[in-house]
């Protein structure tokens, strides 16, 4: 009997928190959809309105390749005794730093 009320109970319960797991998936993948736009469309109020602080801590990293591509020009500029800022890996700002730094830098096609 108590192993019946058990299951019965595992049971009832189980599809109540399947959906709210589908449903929490669903938030989350909007959240990561409504970042990325942001991002893309330089959408700065879109993209601090998904922070909580405004002092937020925020580490930027840079990928490989770019890392790779800046420290070859780095030497090459050293090279000529041009001036050359020191490539970083990692970096401290904040999302308003960073928004604001991809709002302002435009890509050139390669």
């Amino acid at each position: 009997m108590k192993n019946s009320l058990i299951l019965l109970t595992i049971l009832f319960f189980t599809p109540l928190s399947i959906a709210d797991v589908q449903q929490e998936t669903k938030t989350i993948e909007q959240i990561i959809k409504d970042f990325d736009q942001a991002i893309e469309n330089k959408d700065k109020e879109k993209f601090l309105s998904l922070f909580v602080k405004d002092n937020v801590s925020w580490i930027g990293v840079t990928d490989q390749k770019e890392f790779s591509d800046a420290k070859n020009n780095y030497h090459q500029k050293q090279a000529k005794n041009e001036r050359a800022r020191q490539p970083i890996k990692t970096f401290s700002s904040s999302p308003e730093q960073f928004i604001n730094s991809i709002s302002q830098h435009v890509k050139e096609p390669k």
